[in-house]
């Protein structure tokens, strides 16, 4: 096959809950699709505890540039895992690990391909393109180990009953820590999209100066 792995998932209104998208199989599948750039997860009954698990596994899925997760139950506390999904969180041992496999996957992708393309340029067809490497996470900071994401570049949470309350604490947070976040290099250029039911449009844009 030409193809390595999807580079675009829709699961849009398939109304899978919190459960499915806290679980392994989920988690897994998400981590070993290496080329997976866009994933729409709008109208699946999305609390905050389910957003929450796809933030910690978009800490180490290594390609994902799009996540759109439009109409579904968030009230905003997960902005606060965004937030440090985003800046720099502690790594955990699991998350090493897991960010270390997807590396191995990469290479081992890239030198079956590479022997694909042997034969393909024997028999005069295009060669494929190798997998692009994972931009490294993983810093260490004063001795301590932090993750953040820097390939996400669109977070679209329009038409999510978020409170007030909530969204206001979370996007200040975001604001403050897109430049005071642990991680600051390569640079954060994300947009996070908001619209609601009975409001305008927000944009809100987050980014860091890279050292």
């Amino acid at each position: 096959s030409n193809s390595c792995s999807i580079q675009y998932l829709s699961l849009k209104g398939m109304t899978l809950g919190d459960a499915f998208f806290s679980s392994e199989t989920f988690i897994q599948n998400i981590y070993s699709n290496i080329m997976l750039e866009g994933l729409n997860l709008s109208g699946n009954h999305i609390t905050d505890e389910g957003m929450k698990a796809i933030f910690n596994v978009l800490k180490v899925s290594p390609s994902i540039r799009h996540l759109s997760a439009v109409q579904n139950d968030c009230l905003g506390d997960c902005l606060m895992d965004l937030a440090a999904l985003l800046t720099g969180a502690e790594v955990t041992p699991e998350e090493e690990i897991a960010f270390k496999n997807i590396g191995k996957l990469v290479g081992d992708k890239n030198k079956a391909i590479k022997d694909v393309n042997k034969k393909r340029k024997k028999a005069g067809q295009p060669e494929l393109n190798e997998i692009m490497a994972p931009v490294e996470r993983i810093a260490n900071v004063e001795g301590v180990n932090y993750i953040a994401n820097r390939a996400l570049v669109s977070i679209d949470l329009s038409f999510n009953p978020l409170t007030a309350q909530s969204f206001t604490a979370a996007t200040d947070l975001l604001q403050k820590q897109s430049t005071e976040g642990k991680i600051s290099s390569p640079a954060l250029e994300l947009s996070l999209i908001f619209r609601g039911r009975a409001s305008e449009f927000v944009l809100s844009k987050l980014t860091t100066a890279s050292e």
